[in-house]
């Protein structure tokens, strides 16, 4: 059953090269809005995308080049309406939304992508823009079975992270920017990213004790309870580390969105996200991976023969070594390599 207001068409972008020529992905997508627009001469159609290093490098706006081709194959200029000012599907939404927000009374949007990419779509403009009636369509995929499974790939990786770090919107009221809400958020995101690194600073301040030797004992059992002492320590450092971690990005994550919403430009949303030494690993799980193999090097630290040489008496290592010349009827100095003495340890 149609519905009164305003119809809107969204025709969601993909790609297009320096030259501007748009991906066969975009053409299919491009055709699949002819053909519905053709057929539905009362719908408007709104474009999106902008740029973005991974789908547009030209100097043309994506949502332009759209546009231009929705044109060429005889689609009144009149019926397209000017494209949003975005560089992701999340950010699409957001642009539609706003759109939408200043048009009176919508009756239907109708969006159109490609198949792989429906699930995705559907899960975010299901809830940035659940106040709307929404249908959709998908058009065809590449026909490029490689380039395909890329695709497909991704999608599955980009809905995980949605599902994990998902940010409602639905109480924002578009018409006022929430000052002392953003605000505050700036102050979270320093505060907690400040103790965070406390946190960690301290678990590393704990693990130069062992390494310089400063826990040491002549006896065994103390030393190990020692270092279990530390590692305990260490252990609930990281996990401060890790909490005030993940409550930095969570309110990173909502200025971001913020940010997106209400087209500020500001550091949250333009910021390149930090790498560990120039590789695809972020710092937090970096810090992880440092810790557990100072952890390791330390625990071996505790088995290594120096320690047990060091943790009984010259007595007992002569013992030791006698029973061990007895035992293999040969001559044996205590002045030997101490990895033997090891041995006579081992055999008592």
């Amino acid at each position: 059953m149609s519905r009164e207001g305003i119809k809107i068409l969204v025709l969601l972008g993909n790609e297009n090269d320096e030259d501007e020529n748009l991906s066969e992905t975009t053409i299919f997508r491009a055709n699949a809005a002819i053909d519905f627009l053709k057929n539905n001469g009362e719908y408007s159609v709104i474009p999106t995308g902008s740029f973005g290093k991974n789908f547009n490098a030209s100097s043309t706006p994506h949502g332009k080049l759209l546009g231009s081709y929705l044109v060429g194959e005889g689609i009144n200029p009149d019926r397209i309406l000017p494209h949003t000012k975005t560089s992701n599907t999340l950010e699409d939404a957001f642009g539609v939304l706003k759109f939408l927000n200043g048009m009176g009374e919508v009756g239907e949007v109708h969006v159109i992508t490609s198949e792989f990419h429906m699930m995705r779509v559907k899960y975010i403009f299901g809830r940035v823009l659940q106040q709307y009636h929404l249908t959709y369509e998908a058009s065809k995929n590449s026909s490029n079975k490689a380039l395909l499974s890329k695709q497909i790939s991704h999608e599955k990786r980009a809905i995980a992270e949605l599902k994990e770090k998902w940010v409602d919107i639905s109480n924002y009221d578009l018409n006022h920017f929430p000052s002392q809400g953003y605000a505050n958020l700036g102050y979270e995101v320093r505060h907690y990213d400040t103790v965070s690194y406390f946190a960690i600073a301290g678990a590393f301040v704990v693990f130069s004790f062992l390494f310089t030797e400063k826990v040491s004992s002549s006896d065994p059992m103390s030393l190990s309870v020692s270092a279990a002492g530390i590692f305990v320590v260490v252990f609930l450092l990281w996990h401060l580390y890790s909490r005030f971690a993940n409550t930095a990005a969570s309110a990173r994550r909502v200025l971001n969105t913020v940010e997106k919403i209400y087209g500020v430009p500001g550091l949250s949303s333009t910021k390149n996200e930090t790498k560990f030494c120039g590789i695809n690993l972020r710092v937090k799980p970096a810090v992880t991976i440092i810790l557990l193999t100072m952890a390791i090097v330390v625990f071996l630290q505790f088995f290594d023969r120096d320690i047990v040489w060091r943790s009984y008496s010259r007595d007992m290592r002569s013992v030791m070594c006698h029973k061990l010349s007895e035992h293999e009827g040969a001559e044996f100095s205590m002045h030997n390599h101490r990895s033997q003495c090891l041995a006579c340890f081992i055999l008592l």
